[in-house]
């Protein structure tokens, strides 16, 4: 709930003062020069820079060999000497970046961690490099706030050299292809990576970036849309592998369909309940305006019933921040139960195997053992027939082939 007048104050000039998407591209630049500034924003209104931190929590779709460490680096384009090396986990900062820059974000595999430079890291066994990723900043704060919040993005392999730092181009391809990569990341297939991203100052004291409900309505209103992408593709990857893992890959897009448009439906409601807010916000103002002019207790009590609806429409909000934030967590635990199912059917698989295989050798014994008898069998009968012929040569009577018959026939094989 909101506290005071001057928390009142804020929120309607945070609803009243946000542009529409589509108009923040243009409206940015001359915001941060003409000297605006609020709470929340990437870069000061004083300053184009800004240091930055990102921290890369998990990297899925790029293999490693036996006893290599996976590490990342980031690099300002502009500043070929700016390149920061952290493990997965921990956040890797740029300091003084600018908005018209470019990072370059590499993952690397090695015997050990070691600062990469433009020709790779320097030791005896060099390490290499398994994906990168370029992250426009002014693309970031204009199509997210200048936030992302464990966000998947796909991951470039196999291009063998490192972009041109010098190259306008390269950057406004960069530019042009972030969104394509974040919208992709939500797929279970392919080189990708889970990352956050925000300025130094606002990670805490673990060095972790954290959304907590009693931040101010500013930062609640900019981190918003991190908080939503970031739910949208953990809602999807945790169908998509509940599918898979249960029905296999058949059905698996139609699911994924359905959860995109409840996704897509759930965001058409929030954005809804903010042009309410923004709506409510003005009038409240409106209001105020017309009762400090002639004290009207009419009108004095439209004021609160809009400033009730404020309210409400406040808490709404930070309901649905909570509701997302469980159904993150409740997504990652899925996926770790059902990574734990998988593990357990390929151990179960593999031993099945191996029975199966000490059951062939067996089998192979006793068909040798079978062989054996059978040659054994044979030299008896040609013993026996050479006895039964000696009998006759000696004038034996015929009473005796009836006996070695008899003990022919017992040790005979089908």
């Amino acid at each position: 709930a909101i506290g005071s007048d001057p928390d009142r104050a804020r929120l309607r000039a945070c609803a009243l003062a946000r542009p529409p998407l589509g108009e923040m591209a243009t409206g940015l630049l001359q915001s941060l020069f003409a000297g605006a500034s609020r709470e929340g924003c990437f870069f000061d209104a004083k300053s184009t820079m800004a240091d930055v931190a990102v921290l890369c929590h998990e990297v899925r779709g790029l293999e490693s060999s036996n006893g290599e460490q996976v590490f990342v680096s980031v690099r300002d384009l502009k500043r070929p000497l700016s390149e920061e090396t952290c493990a997965l986990g921990t956040a890797c900062q740029v300091k003084g970046a600018s908005l018209d820059t470019t990072l370059l974000l590499r993952v690397w595999a090695g015997k050990s961690q070691n600062q990469p430079n433009k020709q790779g890291p320097r030791s005896s066994a060099p390490s290499r490099v398994l994906g990168e990723l370029t992250i426009p900043l002014a693309w970031l704060v204009t199509h997210a706030r200048g936030v992302l919040y464990q966000s998947w993005v796909t991951l470039d392999v196999g291009r063998g050299s490192v972009l041109d730092e010098s190259s306008e181009s390269a950057a406004f391809g960069a530019n042009s292809s972030f969104d394509r990569r974040l919208e992709d990341g939500d797929s279970l297939e392919g080189p990708r990576i889970c990352i956050s991203l925000c300025r130094a100052t606002e990670l805490g004291p673990n060095g972790r970036l954290v959304l907590t409900t009693d931040a101010s309505a500013d930062s609640k209103a900019d981190r918003w849309a991190a908080l939503l992408t970031s739910q949208r593709q953990h809602a999807a990857m945790s169908v998509a592998l509940h599918e898979q893992a249960t029905q296999g890959a058949h059905g698996g897009a139609q699911a994924e369909e359905r959860l995109r448009s409840l996704v897509s439906s759930r965001a058409q409601e929030i954005e809804e309940l903010r042009r309410q807010l923004q709506s409510g916000a003005a009038a409240a103002e409106v209001a105020e305006r017309i009762n400090d002019a002639d004290q009207s207790e009419e009108v004095s009590r439209a004021n609160q019933s809009r400033q009730a609806e404020v309210e409400s429409l406040k808490a709404e909000l930070d309901r649905l921040s909570i509701e997302a934030n469980s159904k993150i967590d409740a997504a990652n635990e899925r996926i770790r139960s059902l990574r734990r199912d998988r593990d357990e059917a390929t151990g179960e698989a593999q031993r099945l195997r191996q029975e199966s295989s000490h059951v062939d050798r067996e089998t192979d014994n006793l068909r040798e053992d079978y062989r054996q008898l059978a040659d054994q069998k044979e030299t008896l009968l040609e013993i026996v027939e050479d006895l039964h012929r000696t009998c006759l040569g000696a004038g034996l009577e015929a009473a005796g082939r009836n006996s070695i018959d008899s003990f022919t026939d017992k040790f005979r094989f089908d």
